[in-house]
């Protein structure tokens, strides 16, 4: 099976890392990188503040 010869594969959870690993995939080759955002960058604003902050 073509996972057996990966060099690596990302993964968004734990649980589809053991989803591959039972497919055949090598826990040593699977991160684990979760979605996300930085919530310094990324906030929410009013409209009127985001207008502003856009110069709208």
């Amino acid at each position: 099976m073509v996972l057996k010869s990966v060099i690596c594969i990302f993964s968004v959870s734990n649980s589809l890392k053991q989803h591959m690993v039972s497919l055949s995939a090598k826990a040593d080759r699977i991160p684990v990188i979760g979605n996300g955002i930085d919530l310094s960058t990324f906030y929410p604003l009013t409209k009127s503040a985001a207008r502003t902050e856009l110069k709208l």
